[in-house]
């Protein structure tokens, strides 16, 4: 009994961590000057279909061109 609740809990956690690096994503687009309203809509598009993919990519991308 004590595994089961250790999964569910360890399955929380990460789908708390999921949900925050989304909205973590999703605040610093809507918030990012460098970027068009055109640029904002698809890049939240990304990260709303591909969640933690999409918020991972954006992340890279935008720190890459901050970085050059």
């Amino acid at each position: 009994m004590n595994l089961l609740f250790l999964g569910s809990l360890l399955a929380s956690a990460i789908w708390i961590l999921m949900l925050f690096i989304t909205v973590f994503s999703i605040y610093h687009i809507v918030t990012n000057r460098d970027l068009s309203s055109g640029q904002r809509v698809i890049w939240i598009l990304v990260v709303l279909v591909f969640n933690v993919i999409g918020s991972i990519i954006y992340l890279a991308l935008n720190n890459s061109k901050k970085a050059a």
